[in-house]
């Protein structure tokens, strides 16, 4: 290579740095070249008597910039540049691509005499591959965001929705169509667990099949089905069907859950429906023979487990054969059905009214003694009597008469005795209340 001067020890350093793979180039204090060697020559793409020692930095500067090396603009501009920048030299260290597409890793230190240090290393094939792992990611991560759309639209559009809970079962992800079908706000439930969010509006006492849910979760078992039904801001019921797996990372730890929902309102409602109808005299809206038998064979239990008085009372339309035979069967109808709004005017809420028969009826008065049933038997009795049914042009009365008995051993012997006495008002002249005999 060409070069000025005759400094032995610089030749000597010079021949040493030739054979090396990295360009290198010192300059002093005052930017003046001391010394390069042939492989920065090769990268720079510089011609071989171009430098020598003492050549100054401007002019390198100036004839890169001349050949585009520092990117378009003024010559002297990006010279100047480069040069109030290297005045207030730091160490550094960057990537630069040449016109050629060759990719110079440029590495510089200020030295302690003054002047500076650089070194130059064709980086070309790690920046491909950095390139081409970078293309790699960005194509990996624009199919994961498609496919994570794509899994958006389908909740979005579907009539289930998809939710998802962390590893401390809190939520993280709900599609929207469970916000339209509940009216709830997302801020109301994400971050927080099924139960914490659902407690407050969960309707009926299912704390044991939640119990058992709560276990499937906490043991991280998947489930399937799981129902329960949640009061909406609107004052409605919605009744909610779920399933869900578990979620485990790379490691086999549990992740959380991911599952879907869907509304059973309907279902659940008419189902509801048919059981009440099952359960349902649809002429009087009482409770028929065999569902108030159930209820009241529980209810029995309880007031004996706890000795708490109970009453039951058998009642009977008086003379209802000759209703029907004078005003007919819907005359009979009509009577019937003002005997039950008026027992539904008086009774309480948890008591009880079952139809036994055609026109005999049995209720059950919990927490009851036999001094205020037979105040509630008075006025039920007095209050019949005195309505008036209205059938077409026609106007008719009639008349009940009451057994009564106290809750001593068990419901059947209850109802036994209440029937004997219902009876007994019979055989009395019916429109009476009778109590049966200890």
């Amino acid at each position: 290579m060409g070069k000025k001067g005759d400094d032995s020890l610089t030749d000597i350093v010079i021949d040493a740095l030739t054979g090396i793979d990295q360009g290198i180039s010192v300059f002093d204090k005052d930017m003046r070249l001391l010394l390069w060697n042939r492989r920065m020559l090769e990268l720079l793409d510089l011609p071989d008597d171009l430098l020598y020692r003492g050549y100054p930095l401007i002019n390198l500067l100036r004839f890169n910039a001349s050949r585009g090396e520092y990117g378009e603009g003024d010559v002297e501009t990006l010279v100047a540049n480069r040069m109030q920048a290297i005045r207030h030299f730091e160490a550094h260290r960057y990537q630069r691509r040449r016109p050629n597409g060759v990719v110079i890793e440029i590495s510089g230190r200020p030295l302690p005499s003054g002047g500076f240090v650089s070194t130059f290393t064709d980086v070309s094939e790690r920046s491909l591959r950095e390139e081409e792992l970078e293309r790699r990611v960005a194509e990996r991560t624009a199919r994961i965001e498609e496919n994570e759309k794509r899994f958006r639209d389908f909740a979005e559009a579907a009539s289930e929705w998809f939710w998802e809970m962390d590893a401390a079962l809190r939520f993280t992800f709900i599609s929207k169509r469970y916000f339209d079908l509940s009216g709830v706000e997302p801020k109301d439930v994400i971050g927080r667990t099924r139960l914490e969010f659902a407690r407050q509006r969960l309707m009926g006492d299912e704390a044991e099949k939640w119990a058992a849910h709560i276990s499937d979760l906490e043991s991280h078992r998947p489930f399937r089905e799981f129902d329960y039904a949640i009061a909406k801001p609107d004052g409605g019921k919605l009744h909610i069907r779920i399933s869900g797996v578990p979620v485990f990372d790379r490691d086999l730890n549990f992740a959380g859950y991911r599952g879907s929902g869907t509304d059973v309102t309907r279902e659940k409602t008419l189902a509801e429906e048919i059981l009440r109808q099952a359960k349902t005299d649809p002429l009087t809206g009482f409770a028929n023979r065999r569902a108030f038998y159930e209820v009241a064979s529980l209810e029995s239990e309880r007031a004996a487990r706890y000795s708490r008085p109970m009453v039951a009372m058998m009642i009977d339309l008086d003379h209802f054969k000759r209703i029907n035979d004078n005003y007919g069967h819907d005359g009979g109808d009509l009577a019937l059905k003002q005997f039950a709004e008026i027992c539904k005017s008086l009774i309480r809420k948890n008591d009880l009214m079952g139809r036994i028969g055609g026109e005999e009826f049995a209720l059950l008065l919990p927490e009851t003694d036999m001094d205020g049933a037979l105040e509630a038997a008075r006025k039920l009795r007095q209050q019949i009597s005195q309505a008036v049914v209205k059938h077409g042009n026609l106007r008719f009365f009639f008349t009940i008469s009451i057994g009564i008995a106290e809750l001593k051993s068990d419901l059947d012997d209850m109802m036994k005795r209440a029937d004997l006495a219902l009876y007994e008002a019979k055989a009395q002249g019916r429109n009476r209340e009778c109590v049966a005999a200890s």
